[in-house]
């Protein structure tokens, strides 16, 4: 297309995007708009006008389709590799806890973005990540985590919040606000273990009854070392660390 092809169509852009009715107006009134913007064009014809903004139209359909074709092959890999349980790259899945907020599952509506310490399928080489709560465990072939992994993914998701927490706030009054809250998880994940008898950890078929016992003491001793951490946190204030 000659510059001068290119420079109409420019105008006509303009156009189209200044106009209340925008592509809706017409080649009539479109064409008025752009003699009135710039004297070049006051020469123009309806008939090139007209063939102008045809050109204008199948350039837009094309882009469209080949938009849409592209989402389509997006979304062909990423319900193939939710079904074959990896990456697009066939890197295969590795679990991990959420450190932050911006991890997105790749498989939810909309990639929707994850909670901290929430735990995930994911591969760092593709920037691809499953979530556990919808996505990855909606398929037959995928087995439910054990009680002992969940509880283990609540705590190491606790563990990260605490971290994070304890690195951003800003002041003292913010800090122990949100320990609190943290706190108030800590005492509910320990109720929920003192619950579980040790026949609802043998019933999984991953331990005996003495490994049970010897699990369950371990994670409410998990649970009173970061009570523990998170008094010490607000003894030293924001930005303390461990």
């Amino acid at each position: 297309m000659s510059g001068d092809g290119q420079n109409l169509i420019a105008a006509f852009e303009s156009a189209i995007a200044e106009h209340p009715e925008g592509v809706d107006a017409g080649p009539k009134a479109l064409l008025a708009a752009v003699k009135a913007n710039d004297a070049q064009f006051a020469t123009v014809s309806i008939m090139k006008a007209k063939n102008t903004l045809q050109q204008m139209r199948k350039a837009r359909e094309a882009a469209e389709k080949l938009e849409v074709g592209s989402v389509e092959k997006e979304m062909q890999v990423v319900f193939k590799a939710k079904r074959e349980r990896t990456c697009p790259g066939k890197h295969g899945l590795t679990r991990f806890i959420t450190e932050n907020e911006s991890c997105c599952c790749n498989t939810c509506p909309g990639n929707k973005c994850l909670e901290l310490g929430k735990a995930v399928w994911g591969c760092q080489l593709c920037d691809y990540n499953v979530c556990v709560a919808k996505c990855f465990l909606f398929s037959p072939e995928a087995n439910l985590p054990s009680k002992a992994q969940q509880l283990e993914d609540k705590i190491s998701g606790l563990e990260k919040k605490m971290e994070r927490c304890i690195a951003v706030s800003p002041d003292q009054e913010k800090l122990e606000k949100i320990l609190v809250l943290v706190t108030k998880e800590v005492y509910e994940h320990e109720k929920q273990i003192e619950k579980l008898s040790i026949e609802d950890w043998v019933d999984d078929g991953e331990m005996d009854a003495e490994q049970a016992q010897t699990k369950k003491e371990w994670f409410l001793a998990e649970l009173t070392r970061m009570h523990v951490k998170i008094q010490k946190a607000i003894d030293n204030g924001p930005g303390s660390g461990n």
